[in-house]
């Protein structure tokens, strides 16, 4: 802590400052008002005993459930381990899973190799990224029982000559996974099997699928023989008709591009449908297909399939999983060609149904898994009219989120892999044959370091004034640095000099007014505080001081969750990749609450019990709010407003859809539609009694609450000229927090009204987005499930809008916060966050030089996320995405740094990896239970693993660009008037 300033002497105070000594203004002549003023509100401190802020830092935090116990910043470092008791069964083999990291750890793929390994019949070995792409097949880990599959980046062809060399018991045939690589070969194969497939034509322009001699005589075995093709005589014979070697297809047809790893469909409408088509593609947030009434020839330039189109008012779309010939999980879903709109749970993924197949299905499910010789294979079904149609075959894939599925699939993989391990014991003990080679994991996972945004939290408030009475300038305590009040007894002091400062008319009495109501409503509230930071004068005395009132910004109920189900998730992965990581643990966290609070949920599930005490330090210096860069993030602020007047295109260093006009014309529209929003609220508000609301409001709030602080976010946009762009975060923060906390009440407040003229229709921001932006169009209403999706209905796509041009503007403003050029970007990022960043490479090089492998965490705030990545970005390391290609570090967003060692111990890989947090892209789209939660969305790698040293250099480099100050944490004060001891 640095030195306060004594007022009356030189040094630094040794008692507690009286109220009084601290009542002169810069000049040192007290006014009769602010001496009338202090003498007032001396009575009340006569009894106060002030606190240190170290006892603060040592006492119980106010948290919501479950309270954090044991975060005292002094302690030693401890570190936890987690036990496990679970009863051992005889052991049957080594199961190796060959695939790339994203699929192994998948939530479906890590929930069954769980429930293979939880009881020691099998160990599990993950190949592993760094081995399959970088080492060659004789140096990759044996095995018993073989998990593989092709993803993209996948090297099927090692995996393949892999089975070759080592022999080990495969459940999915990998040469035959070629087939699905080609829509044309999975047809061919179906109809082999007898599957019944919608009525087809072919136009092939590539000669035909190409095939490999192994693919060529497996695909015989199954009644396939693949000759070349020439490309067939057709023509559309008129507007409607494609005729292709005499035979014909009408539209409604589908048309499919032979290459199956190519999702742009396209679907062919009729005249006397409307004509025009619709493209499919491969979902971009809950977009997966667009209208197109222009879309009505077939494309001339490579080969495709055309199907007939099935009746869209008649059928159902199923989702089937094969696990063997003899079970099949399936789903039913709204296809996505009824709106384009796919609809999905809080993990993010599509809503689906389970549902019972029919005797002819299950007969369909056993010959495409034999067919494809794929024992974990997904296919889809159309059931129209009474029958059933397969219209794809996917391969290796997993049903999400169902748990009975889980749990069937574990226990057919681990019968089948002990009849295989029978069979194979019997044939050895027949042949004599000697025992294989066996090779062990070449690298293995030694340390992981992870950066976690904290859990969610209700929305941040704050009022923001100056004032230059000495009874404000009193509450600094003497320093010349922004100091922090907490506690209820300390604020209420506060509040008493608030009243003071009103009755004798010290400030602006709209101001004093305005707090004094504010701290009232809100001292109770946990996390209420409030920031005073001192202006210098040129004699650097205190001339004003900046007085700051938070609240809000609180773990909501469904933080719990989502912060235990991210433990849960680090403790299966760390389980299946080196489960000797969990015998090695550290968590840090900064001061704040709701940090806290997620540390401590997400290590409770980490460590599967109760958390140790003192095992999560608190280290204010790395990860609490930092004030090294205010000046320059002052500076790149006063940058930012201009960008939003007229004639100012977004910089090419923007995230700005492409499509999009400039920013001028979308904040000039959020000004509309918040009037608008703002005229239904009130009218609402005084004629439909919506203040009554109802019971069912979670994180404190009530409609009232809600009102208010929809209310202080309207003033802030009532004219475009007054917008700030620090508040356009404030209300895109809102509209998610509303969107999944207050759905029901957010519908009711914002129901159009028919004497409110609606705002004009604009063509130029609605019907002109990217793709990825379509959702500004509101759905049909005669395909929306109203008991489900409150807001599909027309009579919101004005709110939807707001919602999602205030995204876009976040998009646009708040990663630019933290720097707009590339050199503000690495200059706020080093002065911010170069102490985390010096720790993190510290902790890399300790797991290093260590024998124990070891994982430590570190849990901060939005700040220090952007800027540790910005760093990062600026450091010349080579990463996969361009920085604006990122989404939004959401809620329990994580910079992961994992640390591979070979099996020497001298050489070592890092790898960079990401995950933007509890994210949805239209939170207006996801289907709530009462846990109005959104779970984390798997990380991605930033990176390929890199060589450590190399990173470590640069990164060091890029630290010597700035020097801190000594103090750039805020003073915390848990007395307002007390002097350190």
């Amino acid at each position: 802590m640095s030195e306060p300033i004594d007022i009356t002497k030189k040094g630094s105070f040794s008692v507690p400052v009286s109220p009084l000594a601290l009542s002169v203004n810069s000049s040192g002549a007290a006014s009769d008002s602010d001496t009338k003023a202090m003498a007032s509100i001396a009575p009340i401190l006569e009894g106060f005993t002030p606190k240190t802020s170290s006892s603060e830092n040592n006492s119980q935090l106010r948290l919501p459930p479950p309270a954090v116990e044991g975060s005292g910043a002094t302690s030693p470092v401890r570190r936890a381990s987690i036990s496990r008791h679970k009863v051992q069964l005889p052991k049957i083999g080594k199961i190796g899973v060959c695939a790339m990291d994203a699929k192994v750890l998948s939530k479906p793929c890590r929930q069954i190799l769980n429930r293979l390994i939880e009881n020691g019949e099998f160990e599990t070995v993950i190949f592993g990224d760094k081995v399959i792409l970088d080492e060659s097949v004789e140096n990759w880990p044996t095995c018993d029982f073989l998990i593989s599959f092709f993803s993209k980046g996948f090297p099927l062809d090692k995996a393949i000559n892999y089975v070759k060399l080592r022999k080990p018991y495969i459940i999915n045939d990998l040469v035959m996974q070629k087939a699905l690589w080609d829509r044309r070969l999975c047809l061919w194969l179906l109809d082999a099997a007898g599957v019944p497939t919608p009525q087809r034509l072919e136009i092939s322009r590539d000669g035909g699928p190409r095939l490999d001699d192994e693919l060529k005589a497996k695909l015989k075995e199954q009644g396939v023989d693949v000759q070349p093709t020439k490309e067939p005589n057709w023509e559309m014979i008129d507007e409607d008709t494609i005729e292709v070697d005499g035979k014909t297809l009408s539209k409604p047809f589908v048309e499919k591009p032979v290459d199956g790893e190519d999702h742009n469909v396209y679907i062919y409408y009729s005249k006397k449908e409307g004509g025009g088509g619709r493209r499919l593609f491969r979902k971009v947030g809950n977009k997966s297909s667009e209208f197109d009434p222009a879309l009505c020839e077939p494309r001339t330039q490579g080969s495709y399939i055309y199907e007939k189109f099935m009746d869209t008012n008649n059928f159902e779309d199923v989702k089937a999983y094969t696990v063997g010939p003899n079970f099949c999980h399936a789903e039913t879903r709204k296809s996505p060609v009824v709106d384009g709109v796919v609809r999905r749970n809080t993990h993010g993924k599509e809503i689906r149904y389970i549902t019972e197949l029919s005797d002819e299905e299950k007969r369909i499910a056993r010959a495409v898994s034999r067919g494809f010789a794929q024992t974990i294979c997904g296919f889809d079904l159309l059931r129209v009219g009474g029958k059933s149609y397969v219209i794809d075959v996917n391969g290796f894939s997993f049903v999400k989120d169902s748990v009975p599925y889980y749990d069937n699939s574990a226990k057919i993989l681990r019968d089948m892999f002990y009849e295989a391990k029978k069979v194979r014991d019997v044939r050895k003990a027949v042949s004599h044959e000697a025992p294989s080679e066996e090779k062990s994991q070449k690298w293995i996972l030694k340390g992981v370091v992870t950066v976690v945004r904290h859990a969610d939290r209700t929305p941040k408030q704050k009022f923001k004034y100056s004032f230059k009475s000495s009874i404000f300038i009193s509450l600094l305590k003497g320093y010349k640095e922004e100091v922090i009040i907490r506690e209820v007894s300390d604020l209420e002091i506060v509040l008493q000099a608030i009243k003071i400062a009103q009755e004798q008319k010290l400030e602006d009495a709209t101001k004093l007014s305005i707090l004094a109501s504010t701290l009232e409503k809100k001292i109770n509230f946990p996390g209420t505080k409030i920031q005073l930071k001192p202006v210098l004068n040129d004699e650097n005395e205190v001339e004003k001081v900046q007085f700051i009132l938070k609240w809000g910004g609180e773990a909501t109920h469904s933080a719990r969750y989502q912060a235990s189900d991210l433990g849960e998730q680090t403790r299966q992965d760390m389980g299946l990749l080196n489960k000797e990581i969990l015998e090695n643990i550290q968590v840090f966290s900064s001061s704040e609450r709701r940090v806290l609070v997620s540390a401590n949920l997400w290590a409770e599930s980490l460590l599967n019990g109760t958390v140790p005490e003192n095992f999560i330090q608190v280290r204010k210096d790395l990860l609490d709010d930092s004030n090294a860069a205010k000046d320059l993030m002052d500076k790149v602020k006063r940058q930012l407003k201009p960008l939003l007047r007229e004639g100012k295109e977004a910089p090419s260093q923007f995230s700005w859809p492409p499509k999009m006009p400039e920013p001028y014309y979308v904040i000039k529209r959020v000004v509309e539609l918040m009037n608008y929003h703002q005229k239904i609220m009130e009218y609402h508000v005084e004629y439909d009694d919506a203040k009554a609301g109802g019971d069912d409001w979670c994180s404190g709030e009530d409609p009232e609450l809600f009102v208010e602080r929809w209310n202080k976010l309207f003033k802030e946009f009532t004219t475009l000229e007054k917008v700030d762009p620090s508040k356009i975060s404030e209300l895109y923060d809102t509209m998610k927090f509303d969107a999944l906390h207050n759905r029901e009440f957010l519908e009711k407040i914002f129901s159009p009204v028919d004497s409110i003229s609606e705002p004009k229709d604009s063509s130029l921001l609605i019907h002109e987005y990217p793709q990825h932006m379509k959702l500004f169009k509101a759905p049909d209403e005669q395909n929306c499930d109203h008991h489900h999706f409150l807001f599909d209905d027309r009579i919101f796509k004005y709110l939807r809008e707001l919602y999602k041009l205030s995204q876009v503007l976040f998009d646009f403003i708040c990663p630019q916060e933290y720097g707009i050029t590339q050199q503000e970007k690495l200059e706020i990022g080093l002065l911010t966050s170069v102490p985390l960043a010096k720790k993190i490479i510290g902790d890399l090089n300790a797991m290093m030089a260590n024998d124990q492998p070891g994982l430590v965490a570190y849990f901060t705030k939005e700040s220090h996320m952007y800027t540790l990545l910005n760093i990062l970005y600026e450091s010349g390391i080579q990463l996969y995405f361009n920085r604006n290609d990122l989404p939004e570090l959401d809620y329990l967003s994580q910079i992961i740094f994992e640390l591979y060692e070979d099996s020497s111990g001298k050489n070592h890989s890092l790898r960079l990896k990401l995950s933007p947090g509890c994210h949805t892209q239209d939170p207006l789209d996801v289907e709530l239970d009462e846990k109005h939660y959104i779970s984390c969305i798997p990380k991605i790698s930033l990176t390929k693993h890199l060589d450590f040293d190399l990173v470590n250099q640069r990164l060091k480099n890029k630290f010597k660009k700035v020097s801190l100050p000594k103090k750039f944490t805020a003073v915390n004060i848990t007395s307002p008037l007390a002097g350190p001891k």
